[in-house]
């Protein structure tokens, strides 16, 4: 019984696979499943200068040899591909993610958060300056909005040693936060301001995204530059 077992199995294991064609499509007569091989070890970078010195030193012989494809995935990644290969896939050989400050945007924040914020999370510009002394010289007291428009606000600040008076605050200000590698120019875009009585702050992005393509579109531009010379790279955003 045992004999006949093995038998079997030897049989059905010797078994010739065939392959017909029918109407153009190739069918065979078992079930395949492709053998791949073992994916390559990814690198992970923070860094755009980090991809690029990785690309000039072709410190791996596939990556030298071979046509590379730069994906620019958003303001924070960036990923090095290889050629298309036989089974239709790419390897990742590189992934280059930003290291970036957490931003709290659409939250009110006390007096010392919201400068804390400013002063460690954005580029130094005008409208920045104006927040930080709005945000130091602001007074307890009731937040008023201004009946014209129904959209600036009136708060009391400090104007002098011993004054204070009413003053209207920008509704929109213009900013560059850090939200992309610190190798390109930070997009700057428009954010409403608001104060509620408390007295907290709070910035909401007002640019409806645009700024991650103003970003993606300096990403591409310093990797152009950086590697310009190098035939057997493409780079897509």
């Amino acid at each position: 019984m045992l004999t006949d077992l093995f038998n079997r199995v030897m049989e059905v294991g010797a078994r010739k696979i065939e392959t017909k064609e029918i109407d153009g499509v190739t069918y065979t007569t078992d079930r395949l499943k492709p053998v791949y091989r073992e994916p390559v070890s990814i690198i992970k970078l923070r860094t755009l200068d980090g991809l690029i010195d990785y690309i000039k030193s072709a410190a791996d012989s596939k990556v030298k040899k071979g046509n590379l494809l730069i994906q620019i995935e958003s303001p924070g990644s960036v990923r090095l591909f290889s050629e298309l290969l036989e089974s239709g896939g790419r390897d990742i050989y590189v992934e280059c993610d930003a290291l970036l400050p957490r931003i709290n945007f659409d939250y009110s924040l006390d007096t010392e958060e919201f400068n804390i914020m400013l002063q460690s999370s954005f580029v130094d510009t005008e409208d920045k300056k104006l927040l930080l002394k709005v945000s130091g010289n602001v007074k307890e007291t009731s937040v008023k909005t201004v009946q014209d428009d129904g959209v600036s606000q009136v708060v009391a600040m400090s104007t002098g040693v011993a004054s204070v008076e009413d003053v209207i605050l920008p509704n929109r200000v213009k900013l560059k936060p850090y939200r992309t590698f610190a190798e390109v120019d930070q997009p700057e875009s428009e954010f409403i301001f608001r104060v509620k009585e408390g007295i907290t702050f709070k910035l909401i992005e007002a640019d409806g995204g645009a700024w991650r393509l103003d970003a993606i579109k300096n990403i591409k531009e310093y990797l152009e530059k950086k590697l310009e010379g190098i035939e057997n790279i493409d780079i897509i955003a």
